[in-house]
């Protein structure tokens, strides 16, 4: 299944993540370092986990982003303070593959087929196109 599948399939489950205002040993967690805030916050802390994935933002981009979950309970939150709350879901496939995208990524908007067509019964489907002349128009 391709990225752009995954990704999709992936992104109905997301949900706007609690903000948690947290002060790390380094200090106040910044905006634009998600991964270093939660790498921080999780060597200060036992029992939570980094959950890597994306916010959307307007609907259609996707930004890389990092939570926090806590491992008994399976409840999340974030320690980044952002300037507007969007949707979170988790990067469908392997760590590796999410360290290896850019930072963000653009979705072209794809609402799904409406309807399926299907071909009138009298055209044969399997039928090779018909071939076009090669004559220019008008000879």
């Amino acid at each position: 299944m391709s990225l752009f599948t995954r990704l999709r399939a992936s992104s109905v489950s997301a949900s706007v993540i609690p903000y948690k205002f947290v002060l790390l040993e380094s200090g106040i967690p910044k905006a634009d370092r998600p991964d270093e805030n939660v790498k921080a916050f999780v060597a200060e802390r036992a029992g939570f986990k980094a959950v890597k994935g994306w916010l959307i933002l307007h609907g259609a981009i996707l930004d890389k982003h990092v939570v926090i979950e806590q491992v008994r309970t399976g409840a999340r939150f974030d320690v980044t303070p952002l300037m507007v709350s969007a949707p979170f879901f988790e990067h469908p496939g392997p760590v590796e593959e999410f360290e290896g995208l850019c930072g963000q990524i653009s979705l072209p908007y794809w609402p799904g087929p409406t309807a399926i067509v299907r071909a009138p019964a009298e055209i044969d489907p399997t039928a090779a196109a018909p071939v076009e002349s090669e004559k220019e128009p008008g000879e």
